[in-house]
């Protein structure tokens, strides 16, 4: 897999000792780790303003 090592990486942050503990992310823990991905990739590449990522990251 291309960015494996990138996304275990990611996990690392999102979900500190997940492979360690045995506790891999859920369905919807996944689904809501790639929506904050998607929210931060639209704000890197100028498709949403700073304010709008704000807004889509209030939880």
């Amino acid at each position: 897999m291309e960015f494996e090592k990138q996304l275990i990486e990611i996990l690392d942050i999102y979900a500190p000792g997940w492979y360690e503990d045995n506790e891999p992310l859920d369905g919807d823990e996944v689904d809501i780790l790639v929506e904050h991905l998607r929210n931060r990739l639209n704000l890197i590449n100028g498709n949403i303003t700073q304010k709008e990522y704000e807004k889509l990251e209030e939880i």
